[in-house]
């Protein structure tokens, strides 16, 4: 079953949980792209900015509702530091008695859902299965009282050039600098000084990045498409006392102006499976977004097919840097960026 039918058969389990919808609207946390339209009304909420415009809903990395709502629902997200923030946040929501549901795939952990509950003092049953995923739900007896966004949930970790970072849940390196991003960085300096640049971080994640180049010189604007890593670059820039925009962005499009230098670890890929049209897009987008001369380099597994890409959007790529599992790419913008 495509992914696609799979998530549809994931509102289908939903959709037939009479009890979800016995006391009102229920508030949905992440919302799975094809609940609008296919279930009764729903209070929804999205921490994707894209996610959050397809479906007309509030984007932010914390909701609280102005009274408590009779059930809530969250989608389960890759990892279990997310799906645990999450859970959380809908629980705090929820009246006294009423339904907390937890659906997803079995490939993102599902069955992983009654420890998830009990960290929380609930215990839970499943509902109802089907579609390569599940739906559980416990009843909130008593309130929940979620730990503070964001000093409850993040942890302050080490970073290069005596950065310290901050990771909170869910959040892409957050916890520890990951390789490719360290080797990403150690080839900076053949880029030239970053002193006066205006830089341009691409899923920025944590931060490091952004503030890697802000500590260097760099005028940097910060983008994800993802609130919590908005909000984890955000700490790290106020951990180490410097100053970016941060900007929460679909791809490139929220964007404007002009670039020296793009930089990314591309949030293109889950495993071995990669979206090369959203890859296109970006390598075409960030070519609009360069100056005459201005620099894209990205840092990426080996056996990403991001090369043929860049040639397209750039004419050329040369590779910077390679070992047995990563390569760094590079490609000059050779004509006058479009301006808006």
């Amino acid at each position: 079953m495509a992914k696609a039918d799979g998530g549809l058969a994931l509102v289908r389990l939903v959709e037939r949980q009479d009890s979800l919808w016995d006391g009102g609207a229920p508030l949905w946390l992440n919302p799975l792209p094809d609940a609008a339209g296919l279930v009764p009304a729903f209070a929804g909420f999205a921490q994707r900015l894209d996610h959050a415009r397809q479906q007309g809903i509030p984007f932010g990395e914390w909701f609280v509702p102005e009274k408590p709502v009779p059930a809530a629902i969250v989608t389960m997200s890759k990892g279990k530091e997310r799906a645990q923030f999450l859970l959380s946040m809908a629980a705090a929501a929820v009246a006294p008695g009423g339904l907390l549901a937890l659906v997803g795939e079995t490939r993102l952990g599902i069955r992983s859902a009654t420890q998830l509950f009990a960290e929380l003092g609930l215990e839970a049953g499943k509902l109802a299965h089907g579609g390569h995923g599940a739906l559980w739900a416990a009843t909130v007896n008593k309130p929940v009282l979620a730990p503070v966004f964001p000093e409850g949930w993040e942890s302050v970790f080490d970073g290069p050039a005596g950065l310290r970072l901050c990771a909170l849940p869910g959040v892409f390196a957050s916890g520890r600098l990951d390789d490719a991003t360290a080797i990403l960085l150690g080839t900076l300096e053949s880029a030239g000084p970053l002193d006066g640049r205006k830089v341009l971080d691409f899923g920025c994640g944590c931060g490091v990045i952004t503030a890697f180049a802000v500590q260097g010189g760099a005028s940097v604007t910060a983008v994800d498409v993802d609130a919590l890593a908005l909000a984890a670059t955000k700490r790290t820039l106020a951990l180490n006392g410097l100053e970016a925009t941060v900007l929460a962005s679909d791809g490139l499009s929220d964007v404007t102006g002009s670039f020296d230098l793009i930089l990314s670890n591309p949030p293109f890929h889950d495993g071995a499976s990669v979206d090369l049209g959203v890859a296109e897009r970006f390598f075409a987008d960030a070519k609009q977004r360069l100056k005459r001369g201005g620099r894209l380099r990205i840092v990426a597994n080996r056996f990403l097919p991001y090369r043929e890409p860049i040639e397209r959007a750039f004419g050329a790529v040369v590779t910077v840097y390679e070992d047995t599992r990563f390569q760094v790419l590079e490609a000059v913008n050779a004509v006058p960026a479009r301006r808006p």
